[in-house]
This record gives C-alpha cells, sequence and structure tokens, in this order.
C-alpha cells in the first residue's frame, strides 16, 4: 500500500503525470509502473533506518486501514480519524475516509449483518 501511496504523492506533486490502466500499471514488465515503486519503496525504508519518521504517515495509512477494518470498531476508526487530522494530512485522511466508506458498503452489499457495519451507525 505504501507503494500506491508513493506513487500517488509523485502524480500529486508533478503535473501531467498519470497511471495508465491497471492492467498495463500492475505489469510486471511495466518498469515504469507499480514495479518501479519498489526502489523508491527502499529508498523510503533505507531513510528511515536514521530517520525513523521519515514519510511515517505513508506506514500508518496502511496500519490505520488494516486495524480499522480487521477490529471493526468505533474506537480503531476515531482514532485514525483524529491522528491523521492532527497530523494535518489531510488528503491521507480524507482517502482513508473513503477506502472505510467502500469497504464499508461493500460489505453492505454483500451482507448486512457484518460486524464493521455495526461500527458506522445509520441515523
Amino acid at each position: 500500500m505504501q507503494r500506491i501511496l508513493l506513487a500517488r504523492q509523485y502524480i500529486s506533486t508533478h503535473p501531467g503525470t498519470y497511471i495508465p490502466l491497471p492492467s498495463l500499471w500492475f505489469s510486471e514488465e511495466n518498469t515504469n509502473g507499480f514495479a518501479g515503486t519498489a526502489a523508491w519503496l527502499q529508498s523510503v525504508d533505507i531513510t528511515r533506518s536514521s530517520l525513523p519518521n521519515f514519510k511515517i504517515h505513508l506506514r500508518a495509512f496502511a496500519e490505520a486501514v488494516e486495524e480499522t477494518v480487521e477490529s471493526g470498531t468505533a474506537k480503531d476508526f476515531h482514532y485514525w480519524r483524529s491522528w491523521f487530522a492532527e497530523q494535518e494530512k489531510h488528503s491521507l485522511l480524507n482517502l482513508f475516509l473513503s477506502t472505510i466508506a467502500n469497504y464499508q458498503n461493500r460489505l453492505l452489499s454483500k451482507d448486512n449483518l457484518s460486524p464493521v457495519v455495526a461500527m458506522f451507525p445509520v441515523k
């Protein structure tokens, strides 16, 4: 997930760049696609060895989605929502909210009894 966020960050800061269709971008043969982000993450990991909090928000996003989906509790959802807001990572906060909403919607369409659904009571 961090590699995808690195690509998203690159596109956001380089006008005119884009990601092709997922079938092309995720192709192992496309060294400028997802495969190319491995070196980016390796560079981030090397920097983290001396600066542990370097681009910590990328790791936190992956952890936030995983924790919130696995636990299905409002406590985790609110914790991570507050964390992204306090860090002033509004773009990632919006992405987190969208990801959880899409996950919840997927569950609603498959199974109305899912424990994750209880995390977001309908008002």
